[in-house]
């Protein structure tokens, strides 16, 4: 995604060390221009503060982010920072309110490209 020109960032409830392990271990922890984990905030999940320091340290507005997550308290968070959010479900689908607050739902991340790709056009 980023030969597309997109900047891509990590934000996750887990500590920075479990953040690592499991990064290095799928050999994705270069993949990110962004990362704010557990060590960085004190709100998780629905509240937005997770979101907005990935917006900052990407030196962005939320409208020029898009956030992809799987939970219903991602779609909260993400809600609540003004920023649009794709949902691709993991364990449930949320309820009609929720999914109400998502730009999208897909039914998996290989769908992220052509949806972004449709978009652009």
């Amino acid at each position: 995604m980023q030969s597309n020109g997109y900047k891509i960032a990590l934000a996750t409830s887990s500590e920075t060390n479990r953040r690592k392990k499991l990064l290095e271990a799928h050999g994705i922890q270069d993949v990110f221009d962004a990362i704010t984990d557990g060590s960085d905030f004190t709100h998780g999940k629905p509240d937005p503060e997770v979101f907005n320091l990935c917006v900052k340290k990407l030196n962005l507005k939320p409208k020029e982010c898009l956030i992809i997550e799987d939970s219903e308290n991602g779609i909260l968070a993400a809600s609540a920072a003004k920023i649009p959010v794709i949902l691709i479900p993991d364990l449930k689908i949320p309820e009609p309110d929720l999914l109400n607050k998502t730009t999208a739902v897909l039914e998996s991340l290989d769908e992220l490209p052509s949806w972004l790709s449709d978009k652009n056009e």
